[in-house]
């Protein structure tokens, strides 16, 4: 799976497994990628303003973050 492929698929996998969070490790398993690929693919995504939650620890992982328009009220998935 080239890049471009691999960023695209990581947002769809984000957002089909929100509200629970996925591991690094998991991620590179899937896509057979190592764990430092994903992360600088998930550091790339979140730079180009890709919504993704962070949470370390156990039951820890990556989760697609829903963003709040206040003016509207309401939460809205980008």
């Amino acid at each position: 799976m080239n890049r471009t492929a691999r960023l695209y698929w990581l947002v769809e996998e984000l957002r089909a497994a929100a509200p629970r969070p996925l591991t690094v490790a998991a991620l590179a398993a899937r896509c057979e990628v190592s764990t430092r690929t994903v992360q600088r693919d998930l550091q790339t995504l979140m730079e180009t303003g890709v919504p993704v939650r962070t949470m370390t620890g156990r039951g820890g992982g990556l989760v697609d973050r829903p963003r709040h328009d206040p003016a509207a009220g309401a939460v809205h998935r980008r």
